[in-house]
């Protein structure tokens, strides 16, 4: 909080000068050109003169001076402010986009996996007497995985993703419905697994950020 304090005040600083010109130097020539008309009078009226009216001239000057600084200056510490917030929201925004895009891309691949269940589900059911071939689905399966786990490698923190997908647990072959291929039930599991990972990814508030 300090330091972003600090950093707001300091650019408050910098900006000031852009507010009347480009940099410190235009202000210099300012003070110059006071410092020039000052001189200019003194030779014109005289030191005499000059001395009645030097507090005067003076410390008018310099009040002007102290007052525009400090006007300046706080118009820069609130433009400066609002720049920063209107940063803040934009960066938010952003993130807020991207996790939804994210939430999106997620919720089609999720779609994609359930349409393989599915169809894989309803050829078990219409031929669980006949112990056909079931690799076809099992393939489906296998690189819609790898899908995922290409995409997942293009999100932030995806290896965290990707590492909790390959990290949950199988279901044991046992419970499923008879007429499934022993030899593919991992593949299943893994399927299942797969729609159960990203159901819970999609509900994650950091996804995408």
């Amino acid at each position: 909080m300090g330091h972003h304090l600090y950093s707001l005040l300091k650019a408050a600083v910098s900006g000031m000068p852009a507010l009347v010109s480009s940099n410190w130097l235009a202000w210099g020539l300012g003070l110059f050109v006071f410092a020039t008309y000052e001189l200019f009078a003194l030779v014109l009226r005289g030191w005499e003169d000059m001395k009645l009216r030097w507090k005067q001239n003076v410390g008018m000057g310099i009040g002007a001076a102290f007052i525009g600084y400090v006007v300046l200056f706080g118009i820069s510490v609130v433009k400066t402010v609002y720049d920063d917030h209107q940063s803040l929201v934009t960066k938010v925004a952003g993130l807020e986009n991207k996790n939804s895009e994210a939430r999106n891309d997620i919720a089609q691949l999720a779609d994609e996996g359930s349409a393989i269940r599915d169809s894989w589900q309803a050829f078990i059911r219409n031929h669980s007497s006949q112990n056909l071939d079931q690799s076809k689905y099992a393939d489906k399966a296998r690189r819609w995985h790898v899908k995922i786990t290409n995409y997942l490698h293009t999100v932030p923190q995806g290896s965290n993703y990707i590492a909790r997908l390959n990290a949950a647990p199988l279901s044991a072959c046992e419970g499923y419905p008879p007429g499934h291929d022993p030899k593919t039930c991992t593949d299943l599991s893994r399927l299942s697994a797969d729609l159960n990972s990203l159901a819970d990814f999609i509900k994650d508030p950091d996804l995408g950020k």
